[in-house]
Order: structure tokens, then sequence, then C-alpha cells
């Protein structure tokens, strides 16, 4: 008879940690870019109320070939077509990301934003456009 397992005992100890982070409570626009074919949200587009600040969070199952980049795009109040806002740094469908500088007279001329795929570098005209939507003013 071999003799008994030697007992090992493990304290495990849990801390929860609180993060404040500060950000816009409540922006002053929002878009919601929808798929025109399936319907279904493709990204939600939002802008600051403090400055011209537009960040965007892309749907993880959004997918993004290699060789491909995404591509924001803004429809001007004055004007028909899409005009291009650039190509999205990082990965939106991780982590809301905000969108390089965009000057407050662009952005108060928006009424709609679009996401399209396009190579990497970007494109001057939409290529597969992804999703569109209007862009909504919250009160306050």
């Amino acid at each position: 008879m071999r003799g008994a397992e030697p007992r090992v005992e493990a304290r495990v100890e849990t801390r929860v940690e609180t993060r404040v982070v500060e950000v816009d409570a409540v922006p002053g626009a929002i878009a919601m870019l929808i798929d025109a074919k399936s319907s279904k949200p493709v990204a939600l587009v939002l802008t600051s109320r403090r400055d011209e600040a537009v960040s965007i969070k892309v749907a993880a199952d959004v997918d993004v070939p290699d060789g491909k980049v995404l591509q924001l795009w803004m429809a001007p109040k004055d004007a028909v077509g899409l005009q291009s806002m650039g190509v999205l740094p990082g990965d939106p469908r991780k982590a809301l990301e905000k969108v390089p500088y965009i000057d407050r007279a662009t952005l108060a001329r928006a009424k709609a934003f679009g996401l399209s795929l396009e190579p990497a570098g970007g494109s001057p005209q939409p290529t597969k456009v992804l999703g569109l939507g209007a862009l909504v003013e919250l009160g306050g």
C-alpha cells in the first residue's frame, strides 16, 4: 500500500478593482450604420458634444480580410455622394475608436455616415459599402 498523497492547500484571493473613465456621457449625435441587404447593424458612430470628435464601434462579426481596411464616409447635407473621413485606425471591432480629427465645419455638414471595405490605404470612392446610417442629433 502506497502512502497517502500529500495534501496541497491553495488560497485564492480575489479583489474587485473599480476604474473610472471620463467620457462624454451623452453624445451630441449618433448614427447606426445598417447593411442594406441584411438589415444588420454594422457600426455605431458617435459625435461628441464638447468638440468635433467622432468615434466608431464596428460590429464584431464584420470581416476585414488581409490587405483590406475599413474606411469611414460622410454624406454632407449640401451635396450628393460620400466624402471620405479616412481609414479607421486600430481595430474598431474590438474597441470604440476615435476617428482622426474631423473639423467642426465638416461635422456640421454631416447628414449621414457610411462604412466601406477598401484596399489597404483606402480609396477615393467607396467600392464596397458595408453600411449606411443617418446622423441623429440628440437634444440637451
